[in-house]
C-alpha cells in the first residue's frame, strides 16, 4: 500500500504539470451529470444515517432499541433528507423513530409512539424496506466482518425498481474501502433483478493526512463511477481513476469528473 500512496503523490505532481481535457463528447456530459448527483446522494445519505444513529440510540428508550431493523431516507424539509428508523410487526415494518438531517446536523427527532397509525409506513416506504431485505439477502461477497452500509435510492415512480447500494464499512480510522461495493436493483415485484460490483476485489487504501489523493484503477467502465465520486466526498481528497478501454485518467471529486491530459 506504501507504494499506492507513492504513485498517487507522483501522479499529482504530475498532473500540476498538464492539463484538463474538456470531457464533450456526445452524451458524456450527462453521464458526468449522472454519475455526480448519484454519488453525492450516496454521500449525502450515508452521513445521515450515521449521524442520524448517534441520536436515535440517545433518544430511543432502551426497551424499544430492539425494534429498530434498519431505515430508510428520503428528501424532507428544506431541501435536507428525512431519515425513518423501523421495525417489524410481523413482516409488516412500521416506523419506530424519524429526524430530519439537514445542513449536516440531525433535526426535529420524534419517537412515534407505538399505538399511533403515525407509525404505518407509505406504499414507497414498504417498497424500500423490502428491497433492502431482498439486497441484503443476497449476501454478497464482503471484504470486512461488519455487514453492508445500505443505501436505498426512492424509486421514481410506484412501479420503478428500486436500487440499493451496498457498502462496504470502515472498521479502521484512516484506512477507506475501494471495494468490494455493490448496486442492487429490485423490481417492482420484490425481486432481485440485477447485481452488480463496483470492483472486482477487496481494496483498502491508507489515506493520512499528508497523502494530497488517491489514485486506482478501473476495469468494469469507461469512466468512473459513482463510487469513486462518494469515496472522493468522504475521503475530502481528490481520486484519481485510470480506465482501461479506452485508457483514460480521470479527477474526481464531489464537485466535478473530468479527463486529465497527460504533458
Amino acid at each position: 500500500m506504501k507504494i499506492v500512496q507513492s504513485i498517487a503523490v507522483a501522479l499529482v505532481l504530475m498532473i500540476s504539470a498538464g492539463s484538463f481535457a474538456d470531457a464533450r463528447a456526445p452524451g458524456e456530459k450527462d453521464r458526468i451529470a449522472a454519475v455526480l448527483d448519484r454519488g453525492n446522494l450516496l454521500y449525502d445519505h450515508d452521513q445521515a444515517a450515521w449521524h442520524s444513529t448517534d441520536v436515535m440510540l440517545e433518544q430511543v428508550p432502551r426497551p424499544r432499541i430492539g425494534e429498530v431493523k434498519g431505515w430508510l431516507i428520503e428528501p424532507g424539509a428544506g431541501g435536507g433528507l428525512s431519515v425513518l428508523y423501523y421495525g417489524y410487526d410481523g413482516a409488516t415494518p412500521y416506523g419506530v423513530f424519524r429526524a430530519g438531517y439537514r445542513d449536516g446536523k440531525v433535526v426535529d427527532p420524534v419517537l412515534i409512539a407505538a399505538d399511533t397509525p403515525d407509525r404505518a409506513l407509505t406504499a414507497t416506504q414498504a417498497r424500500m424496506v423490502q428491497a433492502r431485505k431482498a439486497a441484503m439477502d443476497r449476501n454478497p461477497a464482503a471484504c470486512v466482518r461488519k455487514p453492508f452500509n445500505a443505501v436505498v435510492v426512492p424509486p421514481a415512480s410506484e412501479t420503478a425498481p428500486v436500487e440499493v447500494y451496498l457498502l462496504t464499512p470502515q472498521v479502521e480510522a484512516g484506512k477507506y474501502p475501494f471495494g468490494l461495493h455493490y448496486q442492487v436493483t429490485v423490481g417492482a415485484d420484490g425481486k432481485v433483478a440485477s447485481t452488480r460490483p463496483f470492483m472486482k476485489g477487496c481494496m483498502v487504501q491508507p489515506l493520512p493526512a499528508n497523502v494530497v489523493a488517491s489514485m486506482v484503477s478501473h476495469l468494469l467502465d469507461p469512466m468512473p463511477t459513482e463510487i469513486h465520486v462518494w469515496l472522493a466526498r468522504w475521503t475530502g481528497k481528490p481520486v484519481y481513476v485510470l480506465v482501461a478501454d479506452p485508457q483514460q485518467l480521470w479527477e474526481v471529486t464531489g464537485g466535478g469528473m473530468r479527463k486529465v491530459d497527460r504533458p
